[in-house]
């Protein structure tokens, strides 16, 4: 835990990702390389590694959000599906990537990859991408 940029919110962290919202269970992030555009990450507030450590109470609110960012997300990109991702080798943090995934496009038909060509935003592009993003969730969330 001591390690953990997602508890610590550092320069690791910030190197990938940018803050988009902190929810009641969760903070949401945006990822920097948009090779599949509209890819966030969304991270558990408490330090637990795997799913079964999670009170049904906090299991349950964070996978609402998670299924309120994938949602936004579909209303913002229209990927033609959406993956999920948890791994927590590295990174031992509870977290879900979301990753828009669309036909012809980067991975199609296979789990997505870090690799290959990265696509980074204008610092403007990336603070307008995470504003709409916000006001989706927003309004999804009622809040």
């Amino acid at each position: 835990m001591e390690n953990c940029f997602y508890c610590a919110r550092d320069k690791r962290l910030l190197a990938i990702m940018e803050p988009v919202c902190r929810l009641d269970w969760s903070r949401v992030y945006f990822l920097r390389n948009q090779r599949h555009r509209g890819r966030c990450v969304v991270a558990l507030h408490r330090h637990v590694r795997e799913l079964y450590e999670m009170e049904p109470e906090e299991r349950n609110g964070f996978f609402r959000e998670t299924a309120a960012v994938a949602h936004a997300i579909a209303c913002l990109y229209k990927p033609d599906k959406i993956n999920y991702a948890v791994y927590g080798d590295l990174v031992s943090h509870y977290h879900v990537h979301i990753v828009p995934k669309y036909k012809n496009g980067p991975d199609w038909g296979g789990p997505f990859s870090d690799g290959g060509e990265e696509r980074l935003l204008t610092p403007e592009d990336l603070r307008g991408e995470i504003r709409q993003l916000q006001d989706k969730l927003q309004r999804i969330l009622g809040t």
